[in-house]
This record gives structure tokens, C-alpha cells and sequence, in this order.
């Protein structure tokens, strides 16, 4: 598996190309994955929170990425929502 590191450039730009695929294939978990990991890149903390909800909602038992959500609700201090966080991949 190949990993790469987006700059904050490169994320915005990955961030409006996966926007425009979301909206021709909604609910589509890879998709919403790439906007939420771009949005954290780009410290955009506030919209990557709503993209991984969005994001567990659709795929409740997803573990991918799940460190990135717990990092940023740890920056935000959301220790409740990092709690339930914690419960739910208990």
C-alpha cells in the first residue's frame, strides 16, 4: 500500500475534485473518506468533524482513518464525542 503525504495545496485541490465525484456518487464511503483526510490536512478541523460523522453514520463499523476523527476531536477538546468514539470501536 502506497502512502503519500498531501501538502495543504494539494488537499484543497483533492477536496474539490472528490466534491465533485460526491455529488454523482453519494454515499460513497471512499469518497467521503479522501474529503475528510483532505480537510484534516488543510486543518480544516470543523469540516473534517462533518465529513467523518457523515462518514460513520453511512458505515458504522468503518475503522479506516478513525485515528485522524480522535486527533482532531482531541485538538477541538470534544472529550464527550472522543469518549463515545472510544465506546463504539470497543
Amino acid at each position: 500500500m502506497a502512502c503519500f503525504y498531501l501538502d495543504k495545496q494539494q488537499s484543497k485541490d483533492s477536496i474539490e475534485l472528490n466534491s465533485v465525484l460526491y455529488s454523482y456518487f453519494k454515499e460513497n464511503v471512499y469518497i467521503m473518506n479522501q474529503i475528510a483526510h483532505a480537510s484534516y490536512i488543510s486543518q480544516e478541523y470543523d469540516i473534517a468533524i462533518d465529513w467523518f460523522q457523515r462518514l460513520l453514520r453511512t458505515d458504522p463499523f468503518r475503522y479506516e482513518n478513525l485515528d485522524l476523527y480522535s486527533n482532531i476531536l482531541y485538538i477541538k477538546e470534544n472529550y464527550g464525542e472522543l469518549a463515545n468514539l472510544a465506546f463504539s470501536v470497543f
